[in-house]
């Protein structure tokens, strides 16, 4: 009988190890990609907006909050990526608007217009 809950417990800790390995490993590599990931600057279109309203719990206050994320779409090289932007940066932005679009990994840097 110890001979089976040892070979269980074996089996158990390895799976639990590779279960945190992958996690760890997913995280770090989610963290520095973005990070050292080369700019990439495109020509763009601006072709959905969306502005979501959250209630979030703020555990400092002890009170619910509301946090807005904004949403912006942009077709780049017929493949539409999408990046959370400010609520002032969304606020610059038109549908269809034209530009060049400037990123490095998920993260929006910039988006010039051409006037």
């Amino acid at each position: 009988m110890d001979n089976v809950f040892n070979s269980f417990s074996i089996i158990f800790n390895c799976i639990f190890c590779l279960l945190a390995l992958t996690i760890f490993v997913g995280i770090f590599i989610r963290t520095f990609r973005g990070r050292f990931s080369k700019t990439i600057e495109s020509p763009a279109v601006v072709v959905n907006m969306q502005r979501y309203e959250k209630e979030i719990y703020d555990h400092s206050k002890g009170v619910p909050r509301t946090k807005t994320e904004c949403v912006v779409t942009f077709l780049c090289s017929n493949k539409r990526i999408s990046f959370e932007v400010s609520e002032y940066s969304y606020d610059s932005f038109e549908l269809n608007q034209e530009g060049v679009l400037k990123y490095k990994g998920s993260r929006f840097l910039d988006f010039q217009t051409q006037n």
